[in-house]
């Protein structure tokens, strides 16, 4: 199918929300310098690809100043080397592996097995100071209840104004609910990273319409339409909640929440409609379909949907995506 790791879906999705998110604190990220800490090595799949669209979006406008991951931590407040980084991207390594001679006078590569080493990795995400952070790897609920007060300075300011979750469940409610009282904008899990699940739901269609030969002969222009659908839906999710935040003054995290109710009970209203009335016009059924293919897939099989696709798969492909549309 398509390999999210080679081609950075979940990143793709986090890095619009990234870029939504600097805009709101006063940054462009097209013109002006912002600097970002991650968590997720180059060799990871979330980490490595940010990497590599950070630089792709921004050049040297993006200043990655912390990454850390299991084998150690680097930092820099002047900003590390990234097209240095991207070489470990591409080569599968990891931070223990970045060319200390690239630092600058004021970096640091810090290994797990060097004195004090697990404490200044484990504790990067809170110590440096960075416009955003990009939890693209780490272990659940890292920030929690009884430590956020850590991502704080001593003088009560936080360490990131933005944090962007590119990895599940980095931060608990409480921990959301706390720093972003102070300040902080907090893109919720499940708006930052969802585009590896809408990817995955694509491939599910392209399985019933296509053999895997046809697959394998449409699948780079099926994969360029998915990238450009995943930064248009990002993009929608990213800047309705920030509409909403200013509307209503409330923190993203519970708008996140309220936005996948919203569309939740507006698909589950949509699907018990059409079930209640069979008599719905199946051209229009089969229209709100092909308009949910991706370009590729719609011009090299879109005449099979309604035969290949389950009539419960076809009719949750209406749901969803007309909820969507209503939502956004």
């Amino acid at each position: 199918g398509i390999n999210h790791k080679e081609f950075g879906v979940t990143s793709e999705g986090g890095n619009v929300a990234l870029a939504v998110a600097i805009r709101a604190v006063g940054i462009d990220p097209q013109t002006q310098d912002f600097t970002v800490k991650l968590t997720g090595g180059p060799d990871g799949d979330v980490a490595g690809n940010m990497l590599r669209i950070l630089h792709r979006d921004y050049g040297t406008h993006a200043r990655v100043v912390g990454l850390a991951d299991g084998s150690g931590c680097l930092e820099d407040p002047d900003g590390l080397d990234l097209p240095h980084l991207l070489t470990l991207v591409d080569r599968g390594w990891a931070v223990d592996r970045y060319d200390p001679a690239r630092l600058g006078p004021r970096g640091k590569l810090t290994l797990v097995g060097d004195p004090d080493g697990p404490r200044l990795r484990n504790s990067l995400h809170n110590r440096v100071v960075a416009d955003a952070f990009v939890p693209a790897g780490g272990r659940p609920q890292t920030l929690n209840d009884a430590n956020w007060h850590e991502h704080l300075q001593a003088d009560g300011t936080p360490s990131s104004r933005v944090i962007v979750e590119g990895a599940n469940l980095f931060l608990t409610p409480k921990a959301r609910a706390e720093l972003g009282a102070r300040g902080v904008l907090v893109l919720k899990d499940s708006s930052a990273n969802k585009c590896g699940v809408i990817c995955s739901s694509f491939e599910i269609v392209a399985a019933h319409l296509w053999s895997d030969a046809e697959f394998i002969a449409h699948k780079a222009g099926f994969v360029a339409d998915i990238l450009v659908r995943l930064r248009a839906l990002a993009r929608a999710e990213a800047e309705l909640l920030f509409r909403e935040r200013a509307r209503t003054g409330q923190l993203l995290p519970e708008l996140s929440v309220q936005l996948s109710r919203a569309m939740n009970r507006a698909a589950d209203a949509i699907n018990a409609y059409l079930l209640a009335h069979p008599e719905v016009d199946a051209a229009l059924i089969e229209s709100v379909v092909q308009e949910h293919l991706p370009a590729t897939l719609r011009n090299h099989a879109g005449d099979r949907a309604m035969r290949r696709l389950p009539v419960a798969y076809a009719r949750s492909i209406v749901a969803k995506s007309l909820a969507a549309r209503i939502v956004y």
